[in-house]
């Protein structure tokens, strides 16, 4: 081909840009913009890449074409293709003469418009216009459908939190499938124990189960099983097709708290609070705060510290019921008749019990000052933690 001045990398890498987008437009053509019309017309129409008229690119396929048909005939037709035997085929029959940066123009055009990806030794590779090493292999992959495929990668971005090249190539599919179905074997234990935790403890509060957190907890655990029996094109349609019970960011929010959810849900003092809930209406109020906060969504309200509070709550109510000591429970001391065996007399014998700390001390304190020198104390003591209330 003749182009009309030098063919620069640049020039080249804005060319394929647009080349991608009339490959999969309707009859291959496109509205190409001002400033990008004369490098279409200088570098793609004398490649025969197609044609630039006075707006639009209308794409051509010889190329791909043409270097099909050269590779069902060579020496290594049903062979693996690769880009070397590519660079052959462009050259035929006849060398064209053509930079190693153009070659690879054509042959990226070809994996496009044919929707092959490039490998490396088993493992996906990105080639460049400058970057293209002879021994890549190409597969041929199945697509997505465009808006498919957008839908797609819309939906891992918001559900996942992934950044996938938007760009539909067969590579980046199979990157985008690679990242999904990670955050599908990170989460998905996490989820199905999430969805039996919540259950059980929505049995607890005597809450419905038609209820936003388990919703998306449910959803969330049925999305991931779908997305691990899938692979490819079939995988971006299940992304495709997602439908959160309330909100993309709450389903999002679902998936990533999992683990944490259920952890909490574990190790909540459930029997510390279901006894405080039997003792009135305050008790209630603390069990309705739970029930509230098992219903709704991770997003709008932190699972773990509402359950945390609810401890709190109901740790003080507990200890404000705990009943007074009665400090005048006294034991009348024993008439031992004076003195006792091994010439011990008791003075005076007490025994009180249900003490606070407070209370404690000032015992503690009146015991001091009544003893003198010639006098012991004989003590007997027990420390009894109340059921229900945490050390």
């Amino acid at each position: 081909p003749e182009f009309d001045g030098e063919v620069r990398l640049v020039d080249l890498g804005k060319v394929m840009e647009q080349l991608r987008r009339a490959v999969h437009a309707s009859n291959g053509r496109i509205d190409i913009d001002t400033p990008l019309r004369s490098i279409m017309r200088s570098i793609a129409q004398p490649l025969k890449l197609g044609e630039m008229h006075e707006r639009h690119f209308i794409f051509k396929d010889d190329w791909p074409k043409q270097m099909s048909r050269e590779l069902a005939k060579d020496e290594f037709a049903g062979d693996p293709v690769t880009v070397k035997r590519l660079r052959a085929a462009i050259d035929q029959p006849t060398p064209k003469g053509l930079p190693d940066i153009v070659q690879n123009l054509l042959i990226m055009v070809f994996a496009e418009q044919g929707q092959y990806a490039f490998m490396m030794h088993g493992k996906d590779y990105e080639p460049t216009l400058k970057d293209m090493p002879d021994n890549l292999v190409l597969i041929k992959q199945d697509l997505a459908e465009p808006n498919i495929w957008q839908k797609g990668v819309e939906n891992a971005s918001a559900i996942f939190g992934l950044t996938p090249n938007k760009l539909r190539t067969a590579n980046h599919q199979n990157a985008l499938e690679k990242d999904v179905l990670d955050e599908v074997k990170r989460q998905l234990g996490f989820c199905e124990d999430l969805v039996s935790e919540l259950k059980r403890a929505l049995i607890r509060v005597n809450q419905s189960a038609q209820c936003n957190r388990l919703r998306n907890a449910e959803y969330g655990f049925s999305l991931l099983q779908a997305l691990h029996a899938k692979q490819g094109a079939e995988l971006i349609s299940v992304l495709a097709d997602i439908r959160p019970p309330t909100s993309p960011m709450a389903l999002a929010k679902s998936i990533v708290s999992a683990a944490s959810v259920t952890q909490a849900i574990q190790d909540n003092n459930w029997q510390l609070l279901e006894t405080v809930w039997k003792s009135g209406s305050e008790a209630l109020q603390i069990k309705q705060r739970v029930s509230a906060a098992l219903a709704a969504d991770e997003l709008v309200t932190a699972l773990a510290q509402a359950l945390r509070q609810a401890q709190a709550d109901a740790t003080a109510q507990l200890t404000r019921n705990v009943p007074p000591a009665n400090p005048e429970s006294v034991i009348p001391p024993t008439d031992t008749g004076g003195i006792t065996a091994g010439g011990r007399k008791v003075l005076e014998q007490v025994q009180q019990s249900g003490l606070t700390s407070k209370q404690a001390r000032s015992l503690f304190a009146d015991i001091e000052s009544k003893l003198q020198d010639g006098y012991v104390l004989d003590v007997s003591y027990s420390i009894v933690r109340i059921d229900g209330v945490e050390d």
